[in-house]
């Protein structure tokens, strides 16, 4: 079993700040066998910074670098324990259980090192871990998806066209992972994944469920699909489903179990207990309504209802589970700026009245993950990894472990865990840290050359690792102390010196000690000049609306991008806590005038320079009074409206005027285009191709906070992470405006 989506709250630990991309190679060691053993650091935007191990021969020219550690950003188990698949910036590493042996380098594209910003695309492995579907990216915000077999040779398309997500995959897997539900084009369809590898398939038009999102299904056991469609809940059995499906003019879609008080919307999300009796489901991640259904087209019974509010500037979201009672089990977790914690509880029916019982976690507990057997329950903190059973929630069992990065359950008694340091087995039964294998190691503390098998050996917490190159595996050195690492042979000599690339700190050099004595690099690409890469700023603009600064702070946390917030004087005041976050969060913050007001006018305000400074100046103050930090010296109009006048004020003011230097228009609303003109209004990703075709060295680009008033689809805060990577992937930095403008 598998969750869907990338882990951020580790992702968050490692990233490095915003620089431009750097690769930095560590002090090279040579075997007597010419062999070189050296470590790759990246320092890139976007992505978290670690070291991956590397071997080389040294033949001809240039060598071709070998990888023989794999840091485990995404883990997940396969066929039912028995191999592991790891993925990041390298490419898929899998990993066979049963003989130890590692094959590094599947699905890898371009250079050895990436010199680009690589970020692991979105994957859903089945319960059974005998498939893997994920995105495969086909442009700034799009993307195919992909089902293949768990060994990665063989694979189909299964969507031609999908909004691009890092961090799931629109498809539900059955509990036995014989069926796969997927949305294409806003409609459901259904396949077994072994017959999208045969010739016979029914045709997609005749495995069509019906129009929605994928959040319009869940799986209540392996015989039973539910399905809503606007407020209308439907059991589809999976021995019906091909029947449903080619005579549903007829028959319909399946049968309707009940009536929602509201049509289902694009934020809800719902799961149903294993006889379609109840349901329980989350408006906005929030509000929690628990029904009972009727088995008819009549209206459903609410038992409760409740809203779990966040903390302020805080994400949040919600995960259901179910006991063997049928009780539905609540997890919400939160993030705030640096820190993750959880709220967990149970709704249980006491002389009739549904009431929710809070399940006691330690703080900081994050990303519950159910067992194979839906029995248990496994969470980390920064400390622990606990197992708690669902049914009477007492701990099953404790690991003490710190730097863990991502887990899996391969089986109901095992958990493969991914940590800086190394990738472990632990067997959740035994007692204490007994338990605990470790299959290979992820970094070292020091390394070298074996000198008599002629195996690179790594310095770890559990002792000297040695890697056999020949048959993949690492395995336990026996010697006591490191060989002594060398930088030369009787042959060639190996050091560090710069290099003419700018996404290279230094790079390896080989020195011949016999015949014609030559000094030549040992990896080509690092030998190629590269120029300075041009840079863009991120303008966000608090106006008098907060709903999106969550989600902005997290995702800005997530890639660790320095960006501007422009502040008005109405947010602060209606605000302040929020205000608070964008200080803690360590955000630059400029003005955005004291009011939200058109300074161009004035038809309720005499706009002149006494204004303009004054208003200035009232807003520093309150910016200071709420946060005892000054705001910047930067500025901009409220809607970036001026004339040369309010330009003029703000100089004498000390301030410097910043303009966006392209109006996106992610605050226009449906409303607004109906009255004015339907075409101004854009869909996020929308905005985001057209962003990403006008990039130019030096280019402002504007991001509205909140919107307030009208509706639209979506927002464009709600696709940062596809607008960071797309600027990236671009070829561009993203730094904050004062950066920009010391450039």
């Amino acid at each position: 079993m598998k969750k869907t989506a990338v882990i951020a709250a580790s992702f968050l630990l490692l990233v490095t700040s915003l620089l431009p991309a750097e690769i930095t190679f560590s002090t090279p060691y040579i075997s007597e066998n010419n062999g070189i053993l050296f470590e790759v650091t990246h320092n890139k935007p976007g992505e978290p910074s670690y070291p991956t191990f590397f071997t080389a021969q040294i033949e001809g020219d240039f060598t071709t670098p070998q990888q023989i550690t794999t840091y485990p950003e995404q883990l997940s188990s396969l066929l039912e324990g028995k191999a592991l698949r790891i993925k990041n910036r390298y490419g898929t590493t899998h990993y066979n259980v049963e003989t130890g042996a590692l094959l590094h380098g599947l699905e890898q594209d371009g250079e050895i090192i990436p010199t680009e910003s690589v970020i692991p695309a979105a994957e859903s492995v089945s319960p059974d871990g005998k498939w893997v579907c994920s995105i495969q990216r086909t442009g700034a915000v799009t993307g195919s998806i992909i089902l293949k077999n768990a060994a990665g040779y063989t694979q189909v398309e299964l969507v031609d066209t999908t909004e691009l997500s890092f961090t799931q995959v629109p498809v539900r897997w059955s509990p036995d992972s014989k069926f796969l539900i997927y949305e294409k084009q806003g409609n459901l369809y259904f396949t077994e994944p072994e017959a999208m590898f045969k010739t016979n398939q029914v045709a997609e038009h005749l495995r069509k469920v019906g129009p929605g999102t994928i959040n319009c299904v869940d799986w209540a056991s392996d015989k039973n699909l539910v399905y809503i469609t606007n407020d209308l809940v439907y059991r589809i059995p999976i021995y019906e489903m091909y029947t449903r499906a080619l005579y549903s003019d007829f028959v319909g879609i399946g049968s309707i179990v009940g009536r929602l008080p509201h049509p289902i919307s694009p934020t809800d999300t719902f799961s149903v207990n294993g006889d379609c009796t109840a349901m329980v489901m989350a408006g906005h991640q929030r509000t929690i309504s628990y029904f009972s259904l009727p088995g008819s087209a009549s209206f459903v019974r609410q038992m409760y209802t409740g809203t779990q509010v966040s903390l302020v500037g805080a994400t949040q979201n919600c995960q259901f589970f179910w006991d063997s009672w049928g009780n539905p089990v609540l997890w919400f977790q939160y993030h705030t700026v640096g820190h993750t914690d959880s709220q967990v509880y149970r709704l249980e029916i006491h002389s009739g009245q549904v009431r929710a019982t809070v399940l006691e976690v330690p703080e900081n507990a994050m990303e519950p993950l159910l067992s194979p057997d839906k029995m248990n329950i496994l969470c980390r903190t920064g400390e622990q990894l606990i197992v708690y059973s669902l049914q009477d929630w007492h701990q099953v069992a404790v690991l003490d472990c710190t730097k863990v990065i991502d887990y899996d359950w391969g089986n109901n008694d095992t958990v493969f865990i991914g940590t800086q340091e190394a990738v472990l087995e632990w067997s959740v039964r035994a007692i204490n840290q007994k338990g605990v294998q470790v299959l290979f190691p992820v970094s070292a503390s020091a390394y070298s050359w074996n000198a008599t098998t002629g195996h690179p050996i790594l310095q770890t917490p559990w002792g000297i690792m040695e890697y056999n190159q020949d048959a993949g595996k690492w395995s336990y050195s026996e010697l006591a102390v490191l060989d002594t690492p060398k930088n030369g042979n009787s042959k060639y000599r190996v050091f560090l010196d710069a290099s003419p690339n700018k996404n290279f700190t230094n790079m390896p050099y080989i020195r011949t000690l016999t015949g014609s004595a030559t000094t030549k690099p040992f990896y080509e690409p690092a030998t190629q000049k590269q120029e300075k890469r041009p840079q863009v700023a991120l303008a966000f603009d608090a106006l008098d609306n907060a709903d999106g600064l969550a989600t902005i702070l997290h995702i800005l946390e997530k890639y660790n991008v320095s960006s501007t917030f422009f502040i008005n004087g109405e947010f602060i005041r209606r605000y302040p806590a929020e205000t608070s976050r964008i200080v803690e969060a360590g955000q630059e913050c400029g003005s955005m005038f004291y009011t939200a007001l058109d300074l161009t006018s004035n038809e309720d305000f005499l706009v002149d320079v006494n204004f303009i400074r004054r208003g200035l100046a009232r807003n520093e103050d309150e910016f200071y009074d709420l946060t005892e930090k000054e705001l910047s010296v930067l500025w901009h109009a409220p809607f970036y409206t001026t004339n040369k006048a309010v330009l003029e004020a703000g100089d004498l003011a000390g301030y410097t005027y910043v303009d966006r230097s392209m109006d996106p228009l992610d605050t226009i609303t449906f409303e607004q285009a109906a009255v004015k003109d339907i075409s101004t209004y854009k869909t996020a990703t929308m905005i985001i191709q057209q962003i990403v075709s006008q990039l130019e060295d030096g280019m402002v680009i504007p991001v509205a906070v909140g919107v307030s008033g009208g509706s639209r689809k979506d927002f464009l805060y709600d696709k940062l992470d596809l607008l960071l990577v797309a600027i990236l992937d671009a070829g561009y930095d993203i730094v904050s405006i004062t950066q920009l403008l010391q450039e």
